[in-house]
Order: C-alpha cells, then sequence, then structure tokens
C-alpha cells in the first residue's frame, strides 16, 4: 500500500506537469485559431475512435476551462481525496488532452495513458492520501491533532496488494522494451554508431547532448549504442523472472 500511495503521488505530479508543459500552446493546437479546428479534426480525424472533450472548446477561454478542470482532477488524484473518482476523472482528462493532439503526440504519451488505465484497478488512495486520513478517524474518532502526527493508531497495512492489474503493469513495462530493442536492428545500432549520429542531429541534441559530444570518442559512442540495445533487452527478462523479484525489479530501475 505504501508503494502504490507513493506511486499515485508520482503519478498525479507527472500529469500535472504534462498538463503545465501545454499551457503555452492553448490556442495554437486546442482553439479554433489555432492550426488545427475542431471541426476539422471531427470531419476528417487523423485516427479511427479518437476521443476527447477538448473537440467540444472552439474558444481559447473555452479550452482553458477544461485545462482548469484537468488540473482539479489530477490535483484530487495527487491528494487522495476521493482517490478512484478523481482516477477515473484524470484518465479521461488525459485521454482528453492527447486525444485532441494525436497527431504530434508520441510514445511517452501512450505509455502516461497505459499507466492511468492499469492503476486505475489498484488501491492507490489506502496510504498517503486524504482517504486513508479520514478511514482513520472514522476508526478511531478519538485520535487528536498530535496523534495523527505521530502515525499513533493508524492503519497499517502491509500486506501486499496482489492484483492482475499490477501483472499487466509489469507485463506493459516489458513488452515496450523488448520491443524497443527489437526495433534497433538498423545499421547503425549493428555497428554501434546510432548514439553518435544522435548526438550530432541538430534537430534532436540537448544541451546536453551537445556538451557530451564534444569529448565523447567514437569507441565511448559505440559501447553505449551496444549498452543501450543490451538493457533493452535485458529488461523484459530482469521484470518477468520470478526469481528473487525485489532485488531484480530493482536491478531494473
Amino acid at each position: 500500500p505504501r508503494s502504490l500511495g507513493a506511486g499515485r503521488i508520482a503519478l498525479g505530479l507527472i500529469l500535472l506537469l504534462d498538463l503545465l508543459r501545454r499551457v503555452p500552446f492553448i490556442t495554437l493546437w486546442y482553439s479554433n485559431q489555432g492550426l488545427i479546428p475542431n471541426h476539422t479534426v471531427l470531419w476528417r480525424p487523423p485516427f479511427p475512435y479518437a476521443f476527447s472533450f477538448f473537440f467540444m472548446a472552439s474558444l481559447p477561454v473555452e479550452a482553458a476551462l477544461g485545462f482548469g478542470l484537468c488540473a482539479i482532477a489530477y490535483f484530487m488524484l495527487l491528494v487522495g481525496n476521493r482517490t478512484r473518482l478523481a482516477h477515473v476523472a484524470s484518465l479521461l482528462a488525459v485521454l482528453s488532452l492527447h486525444g485532441r493532439t494525436l497527431f504530434i503526440q508520441n510514445g511517452g504519451d501512450v505509455v502516461l495513458v497505459e499507466l492511468c488505465v492499469w492503476t486505475l484497478f489498484l488501491p492507490t488512495g489506502r496510504r498517503y492520501s486524504l482517504d486513508s486520513l479520514r478511514a482513520r478517524l472514522r476508526a478511531e474518532p478519538d485520535l487528536s491533532v498530535e496523534d495523527l502526527t505521530r502515525g499513533a493508531g493508524a492503519l497499517r497495512e502491509k500486506t501486499p496488494v496482489v492484483s492482475l492489474a499490477v501483472l499487466a503493469i509489469i507485463i506493459q513495462l516489458a513488452v515496450i522494451y523488448l520491443f524497443n530493442g527489437l526495433q534497433k536492428n538498423g545499421p547503425t545500432w549493428r555497428q554501434g554508431s546510432a548514439i553518435h549520429y544522435m548526438l550530432h542531429s541538430e534537430g534532436l541534441v540537448t544541451a546536453l547532448g551537445l556538451w557530451v559530444r564534444g569529448w565523447l570518442t567514437p569507441r565511448q559512442s559505440q559501447a553505449l549504442t551496444w549498452s543501450a540495445l543490451t538493457i533493452e533487452l535485458l529488461l523484459p527478462l530482469v521484470l518477468l523472472t520470478p526469481v528473487a523479484q525485489r532485488y531484480a525489479r530493482r536491478l531494473a530501475i
């Protein structure tokens, strides 16, 4: 339960950051004053079965209102207030945010949605949440503020949560890394030059990459390339091994 509570907090923060990074582009991507009006997407959707509440937003102020509702759902999930309801609302929010701009989404956005889906079936509000605090007060209404601060009388659930959703998350991660590794089958990966070319791709390289490529030798680039490929192919085995799971998953991290 503690791990699930910490995971819920981390997920809430990531969702809020994902929302925050989209705020400067509300007019550009989420209104009819931008590049893709909602009626254009509805008339000729880029993907089948697209879903987004933001298809109803035509003006920037309407899209901003939608962003505000998303922020409320994410914050409720973060603090664990009506956690299950907040989780459903957060899933609909992230689907709506991404569904309006499917043509510019990437694999990371897909993974974020999948993480919201699988964790929906887990008791993430059992610890480190307002819901757990209310449960403690209902169970022991005589607890003082000092008792709550010290954790006295707390419902200390330590029994591991057993759920198919946990297995689904682990398998999801394993599948992601497996196909990432299998798809790295081009000549630059086989020859060990992929990292070198990535660092010299001006449209992709970051400030850190610019600094690294100034001193990274071809042999070091080759070692990093093959290391990345090896790690991605080994991660599914490490994640799914039934032996020494705790240590294996720490090694995966």
